[in-house]
């Protein structure tokens, strides 16, 4: 293996005189470790910084550049090598505590103090690309570099060429994009109307009651049918409990509706009766007409610390059943499809619904699957309704009228809309290009150059002579290929080699293309990584803050993306670039905008929906083998709203790395390396503990008559092996609690109940733990972890750092 390495990376990524390169001295573990990729995975001790910039994509595509640079596939070894690589940004002098989350310098600190560490204490070259000379000296200085490589930052192409010739003497074969890097953000406006009528459909509906017991696992249904002319559905469930005192005995009691398309949940009630009373109401619009089915389960809630729930007397007396009463209504409407179609990335759209006649009209906004968008159902003004919606994806979108009042008779109506788009085709074909070639840069083992649709600018043509380039995989997705090869042709002359060319012009074909090459090395395993071209809302941890605080155009995901999906042996799905993701992305986006700060629930109609459609394009691209797929997101919350990661359980598994786009090279770099550096914790080693072992365990106390007192003071403790804990739930006892307070134990899905049913493991004494957070600390005391146990933030963290 070591002789195999040398031949490797020696003629391949030794540099031109300028130190920068891979050598097999670099080489921390010639037999490396199981990678991401389930590929073996050799790592180098190096690292490459490339300066971060909000405001321009010179630095994101000179990251790309980067990414075949510090990690590539092997062929002849069957192995990946990599290494580190971040944008960088350095530590902010004083930020606010609301600044917190934008101080990504600090998780660069944190992982190379680990990377230098497993590395043996000394790095062998620290790369950066247009980060000022002091900075970079300091890193190199901090971080015992033998060798200090500075490349100059600047326009994409000569970027990229200067990054390629200081990681390679030879490159017989190089990945060329053709991408604009002069494209800016757009404002075009698109404005539209359509007219329609509302058909003479008056509103029916039913009754059903029931009784329904205390249960965690059970529910009691009701079917009924909606006909085709009806677009929407509500249900309404009033329920009461046997007493006289229902205000007191309905405490701790909740029932709650769910609304099922045949077997598929599309709603459910969301009241809880401490706020509202014992009234939920569920809406859907009607997806598929035929069978339809409501149901009520009795869940109780967890309350019961409350003064007055302790004693067995009181239990017995108020959870009997309830009765309730389910009345439904289905309601006629239309639906009239937006004749013009948004481009990826429209923002601030505005649907206007106008009509006359005192009628009482709703109206739903819908993407291609038929998820709700947004909706005014009631409470508007006479005659009108007004919907906005921050952001719409590529595809076809329908506008939903509802007659709402009942009446038998037609309604004309006027929808107007409009919105505005942000990107232009040219922008999304480019990047999009420019992603998949630098993940096929990588498993070529090869370097990313960049052309234009103008041509092939003399920094590229440069750079391919000096490498010796003969091959040449060109990656366009505009459309001037023909332009650029005709330019490429006539780059020799007469006694020099001429240049192949490989085109590669479909996307689709490029994913199936890299995919293929990413399952050298493994058996069949195929990941997922999906980012999207939407810039960087930043935001602030203040909880009352009105978050996103605002956006960085320049500041993109598709760079850490990109090298994430290299070390993952796998393309890169742009949302931008395939309609049913870039229309899910953006209602996954306008739901968090809403939920974000409460967390409200997501419409579990449109989650699957839009999930649905997300596996559907996995599955297109043939990335969808046998079993579930690891997905991984690489995306801020606003830029891919962060319920789309609870829409993909169970279709897939499903990551997330996300915060700044620093943040996600940072923790990229971690994870693509986290076999190394996890042996530079100094948990594990305490040679390397600067406190000698000690970890904060948090106070304790009591709660005497509605008073807190403090019994022990927070301290450090001498422990092995520490494991944080910090308590941010009250489960305690749960079922054990819960058997006698409400009649009712928890089951799970599988059928087994916590503190009832056997199990085999030994740790567990022949019976399931019970729901309750001290059996974390049970486990990891009886494994030989210590327990670092704490609830404030700065003990927590400095815990965990």
């Amino acid at each position: 293996m070591i002789v195999a390495l040398m031949m490797i990376v020696a003629p391949f990524l030794s540099a031109a005189g300028s130190g920068g390169a891979v050598t097999t001295q670099d080489s921390l573990d010639p037999n490396g470790f199981l990678g991401l990729s389930e590929r073996s995975t050799v790592p180098v001790s190096r690292a490459t910084l490339v300066a971060f910039d909000g405001e321009d994509l010179m630095d994101d595509l000179a990251y790309l550049a980067c990414v075949p640079a510090s990690t590539f596939y092997s062929e002849e070894d069957g192995v990946t090598v990599t290494s580190p690589l971040m944008f960088y940004q350095p530590t902010m002098d004083s930020p606010s505590d609301a600044e917190t989350a934008l101080d990504a310098g600090v998780g660069i600190e944190y992982l190379m103090q680990d990377y230098v560490t497993a590395s043996g204490s000394r790095l062998s070259s620290v790369t950066t690309v247009d980060v000022p000379r002091s900075e970079a000296e300091g890193m190199a200085a901090r971080w015992n570099a033998d060798q200090l490589v500075m490349i100059k930052g600047g326009e994409a192409a000569g970027t990229a060429a200067r990054i390629a010739t200081a990681n390679w003497e030879v490159a017989r074969t190089a990945v060329v994009a053709v991408v604009d890097p002069s494209v800016s953000p757009m404002d075009d406006v698109v404005t539209g109307n359509v007219s329609g009528t509302v058909p003479a459909v008056g509103t029916v509906g039913g009754e059903f009651s029931g009784s329904i017991e205390p249960s965690f696992h059970s529910e009691s249904s009701h079917n009924f049918d909606v006909g085709d002319q009806y677009k929407f559905v509500q249900a309404v469930l009033e329920w009461s409990t046997p007493g006289p005192f229902p205000g007191l005995t309905q405490r701790g009691k909740e029932l709650g509706m769910h609304l099922y398309q045949g077997e598929i949940m599309v709603a459910l009630s969301t009241e809880w009766n401490a706020f509202s009373g014992p009234l939920d109401t569920a809406q859907s619009f009607v997806y598929t007409p035929g069978p339809w089915r409501a149901a009520v389960v009795f869940i109780p809630t967890m309350g019961f610390n409350a003064p007055g729930y302790d004693g067995p007397s009181y239990a017995s007396r108020v959870f009997e059943a309830a009765q309730y009463t389910i009345t439904y209504d289905l309601f006629g409407g239309v639906d009239m499809p937006i004749p013009d179609v948004p481009a990826a990335g429209a923002r601030n759209a505005r649907f206007t619904l106008t009509w006359e006649g005192g009628r009482e009209l709703g109206l739903l906004i819908r993407g291609p699957s038929g998820q709700e968008i947004a909706s005014a159902i009631g409470g508007a003004s006479p005659g009108r309704h007004e919907l906005e919606v921050a952001e719409l994806g590529n595809g076809m979108y329908t506008a939903s009228v509802i007659n709402l009042d009942g009446q038998a008779v037609e309604a004309d109506f006027e929808l107007e809309y409009e919105w505005t788009e942000t990107m232009s085709e040219l922008e999304v074909e480019g990047l999009v290009g420019a992603t998949e070639a630098a993940v096929l840069a990588s498993e070529l083992n090869a370097p990313l150059l960049y052309a234009t649709p103008d041509g092939v600018p003399g920094a590229t043509i440069g750079a391919m002579d000096t490498l010796g380039t003969t091959d040449v995989h060109l990656v366009d997705l505009t459309g001037n290929y023909d332009r650029i090869i005709k330019e490429m042709g006539s780059f020799r002359g007469a006694g020099q080699p001429g240049i192949a060319i490989t085109t590669h012009r479909d996307l689709d074909v490029l994913i199936s293309e890299i995919a293929d090459l990413g399952q050298r090395g493994r058996e069949g395993r195929q990941d997922v990584v999906i980012t999207t071209l939407n810039p960087w809302d930043y935001w602030h941890t203040n909880s009352n803050a009105e978050n996103p605080q605002g956006e960085r155009w320049g500041g993109r995901f598709f760079g850490p993306a990109a090298y994430a999906a290299a070390n993952h042996g796998t393309p890169v799905l742009v949302t931008e670039a395939d309609p049913r993701l870039s229309c899910s992305n953006a209602y996954h986006n306008v739901y968090w905008l809403r939920a974000y700060a409460g967390r409200s629930p997501a419409p579990v109609g449109a989650m699957y929906l839009t999930g649905q459609q997300v596996v559907d394009a996995i599955a297109s691209y043939g990335l969808d083998g046998e079993g579930m797929e690891s997905l991984l997101t690489v995306a801020g919350q606003f830029e891919i709203g962060t319920a789309w990661d609870r829409a993909l359980v169970g279709a897939t598994t499903p990551g997330r790395i996300g915060g700044t786009p620093v943040d996600a090279s940072v923790w990229i770099s971690r994870c693509n390396t986290y076999p190394l550096v996890i042996f530079a914790n100094p948990g594990v080693d305490q040679s390397i503990d600067p406190h000698d072992g000690k970890r904060i365990v948090g106070s304790r106390s009591t709660r005497t008559l509605g008073t807190l007192r403090t019994v022990e003071p927070e301290t450090e403790v001498q422990m092995d092996n520490p494991v944080a804990f910090t308590w941010a739930c009250y489960l305690y006892k749960f079922n054990e609690r819960a058997s006698e307070y409400w009649g009712a134990s928890y089951q799970a899905a599988d059928g087994t109940i916590p503190n009832e049913s056997p199990s085999d493991h030994p740790w567990d004494g022949g019976t399931l733990p019970d729901i309750c957070e001290d059996v974390f600390e049970d486990y990891s005391r009886q494994a030989g972890y210590g327990e670092a146990e704490s609830a404030g933030y700065d003990a927590t963290v400095e815990n965990l750092n």
